[in-house]
């Protein structure tokens, strides 16, 4: 079973995803920074052109779903902390910052993996905020963080989660790391 938590930076996700994977026997896709940026800061894709772009959002999707296809195999539900929705918020925010338009992607027919669950993590505002800031205390915001920390960010997530994917699961984000992985694991145990 492939499990996909998607959210804005500060949500939690990621810290989510360690706790499932340390203590209920989750695999874990052993990358946690974004697999767009990745590419994009890659030296195949030094020129941020929109096409380059969106190159790299699509290669960023084949290279990852062919080891998770390997990983899928084992008896444990593979988790990973972005999927599509967090890294198509990634491509929009780059394409913004190069004040350009995005390249049509037809989202739905992607030949990606697509997940068995989708969980969207969604703190208040408040509580995203004050993540962001605890966790980046002593290192600069660029513009492309500081557009993430737009109060009109979660709506523009929300979008595109409902674009994407057919169905979802809330996770209340404002909960304990505990409570939230407790809710995760019993909607995936419903669904074994």
């Amino acid at each position: 079973m492939f499990i996909a938590l998607e959210g804005l930076d500060g949500s939690g996700k990621s810290t989510i995803t360690r706790f499932l994977s340390q203590n209920y026997g989750f695999q874990q896709l052993s990358k946690r920074t974004s697999f767009f940026k990745e590419q994009i800061h890659s030296t195949r894709y030094n020129s941020r052109s929109p096409h380059n772009l969106h190159i790299a959002f699509l290669m960023a999707f084949g290279e990852t779903s062919n080891r998770i296809q390997l990983m899928l195999d084992q008896p444990y539900p593979l988790i990973v902390s972005r999927w599509l929705a967090s890294e198509l918020h990634s491509y929009q925010l780059h394409i913004q910052q190069l004040k350009q338009q995005c390249i049509d992607i037809d989202y739905k027919n992607l030949p990606v993996i697509y997940p068995d669950l989708v969980f969207y993590i969604k703190p208040s505002y408040d509580v995203r905020i004050s993540r962001l800031n605890d966790s980046r205390a002593h290192e600069g915001m660029d513009y492309y963080d500081a557009l993430t920390l737009q109060p009109d960010a979660e709506k523009t997530f929300y979008n595109i989660m409902n674009k994407i994917y057919s169905n979802f699961y809330i996770i209340d984000g404002d909960n304990s790391v505990h409570d939230c992985c407790q809710e995760i694991s019993s909607i995936v145990s419903m669904h074994k």
